[in-house]
């Protein structure tokens, strides 16, 4: 159960992805090209460790957190170095996605209606670049909270 909540957990830019859609160009090419090759490679990467773990250790009882790396290093230092950096770089791409998708909602709801004009009036202040800089700092300060939580605690 908690496997796939973590699993669903990682996948969940691909509901917002239509927040991003006006600045793409020809996005009735580009999603479905960009959609199918982000799900092929998401796929292998999440298959591939997977799959030589389970064949050096296939009791998953003994899978906590930090255990891939764990039994990387005890392999190759260098391998545990590598799935330490790629989850790195991963959970700075998730992070850069909500930034950028979540922003741009409170942004468009900032363009709305008058009622949600006068609610959301601060959030859509632009910077000179035309980035809605008050709903990143917003989302930031959000997440910067959340992170003090315990991940397992978030997912249940």
């Amino acid at each position: 159960g908690l496997y796939l909540s973590v699993t669903l957990w990682n996948f969940t830019g691909w509901d917002s992805l239509g927040s991003l859609a006006g600045e793409v160009k020809n996005p009735n090419v580009t999603y479905p090209k960009g959609i199918c090759l982000a799900l092929i490679i998401s796929i292998f990467v999440y298959l591939i460790p997977i799959i030589a773990c389970l064949t050096i250790d296939p009791n998953t009882n003994n899978w906590t957190d930090g255990y891939i790396a764990n039994l990387a290093s005890e392999k190759a230092t260098w391998l545990a170095f590598l799935i330490v950096f790629g989850a790195s770089i991963g959970s700075f791409g998730l992070y850069s996605a909500q930034i950028s998708t979540c922003s741009r909602a409170l942004w468009a709801m900032a363009q709305g209606s008058l009622e949600e004009r006068k609610i959301f009036e601060i959030v859509g202040q632009n910077s000179r670049w035309n980035t809605p800089y008050i709903a990143i700092l917003i989302h930031s300060l959000i997440v910067s909270i959340l992170v003090l939580s315990d991940f397992s605690t978030l997912i249940e």
